[in-house]
């Protein structure tokens, strides 16, 4: 389902970035590169915030934060174009940052932010793992960071970027086990999980915006797209040209019933990844597929059936071909029945 790919892409991209801040004096130089970074990547310039945040392995290869940011932009870049192929740079980055922040803690260098930087990592390859449709792994790894999050907040309570991960967990891994909630010893956390989101937005040094854009996609799972309609604006607005956001305002603009608007951003990504010579045509489906949805709906025969026949022309690999296999199988048949 794409609203949670881009759920993953939201919580693991800023638990990123917040990692290390507290470490440094906030009018540091440092934090103005982890602050552009986060735009650069935010914004969809990868190749330049690899360049940021190599800068700074650069100038200290002990650096945790600085591999993790690696990886969050490798992690964003390939979520971003469904292309796995530099996976190998992300799984590298990923245990960089694992084997320097557990050398921090045990040498009790600013344990706190070491083990958010450890609970971060774990997140990005639980989010790796459940994209790719391995959901015990995912949980075993999502565990994993859950109790690094929980180590960090013993460290310092006032760590808020911490429940960017931790919230995100509780949500999600409530969510995805409701079937057994109701036993005796399986809470139901996901308005602990809301909440702690929550806590990220209004105190966290740089975890508010993906917070947000985390809870969009949660209040579109829980059926309430008004809420998430109003988020997705705030974040547009202050990103107008990041697909991420973008992504957000299709979908909650979708589930909110303004079909036009739908149609519209969903025409924007196409137009955002259409040019790109990199890109593998699987964000095209998916735009073009709901866009003859939401055509037909208003009643655009034509213009369905012409996003239907852009879908079903693409030259895919077979690797796309098969992760798409599903909405190429619907567009055929919704081609079939608007040609009777």
């Amino acid at each position: 389902m794409v609203s949670f790919n881009r759920w993953l892409v939201a919580c693991c991209l800023c638990a990123t970035l917040a990692t290390s801040a507290t470490a440094f004096q906030l009018d540091s130089p440092y934090l103005d590169v982890i602050r552009r970074g986060m735009e650069l990547t935010i914004t969809d310039h990868y190749d330049d915030a690899c360049v940021l945040f190599d800068s700074l392995i650069s100038e200290d290869s002990t650096d945790h934060a600085a591999y993790l940011f690696l990886a969050g932009v490798y992690h964003a870049e390939m979520t971003d174009r469904e292309d796995y192929a530099d996976i190998h740079l992300f799984h590298d980055s990923i245990e960089k940052a694992i084997r320097l922040a557990r050398k921090a803690i045990k040498e009790n260098n600013n344990p706190a932010w070491a083990y958010l930087t450890c609970g971060n990592a774990h997140g990005y390859v639980a989010a790796y793992e459940g994209k790719n449709g391995s959901w015990f792994a995912a949980l075993k790894q999502g565990i994993k960071a859950k109790n690094c999050y929980l180590k960090a907040l013993a460290q310092d309570s006032t760590l808020y970027d911490a429940y960017l991960g931790l919230g995100t967990y509780h949500y999600w891994k409530s969510a995805k086990t409701e079937f057994i909630n109701w036993l005796p010893f399986v809470k139901d956390r996901k308005q602990q999980g809301l909440y702690e989101l929550q806590l990220a937005v209004d105190s966290s040094l740089f975890s508010g915006d993906m917070a947000i854009s985390s809870l969009i996609w949660i209040h579109l799972h829980r059926g309430d797209p008004i809420s998430a309609m109003r988020l997705s604006q705030a974040l547009r607005a202050r990103y107008p040209h990041s697909r991420l956001a973008i992504w957000g305002l299709a979908f909650s603009s979708l589930y909110s019933g303004k079909l036009h608007a739908a149609a519209d951003c969903f025409g924007e990504l196409i137009e955002a990844v259409a040019d790109d010579p990199e890109q593998n045509y699987f964000n095209l489906i998916e735009c073009r597929w709901h866009r003859g949805v939401i055509f037909r709906r208003v009643g655009q025969r034509q213009k369905a059936l012409e996003e239907l026949d852009l879908l079903l022309n693409y030259p895919l690999s077979d690797d796309v071909a098969k992760r798409q296999q599903e909405k190429i199988n619907k567009a055929r048949k919704l081609k079939d029945e608007l040609e009777l």
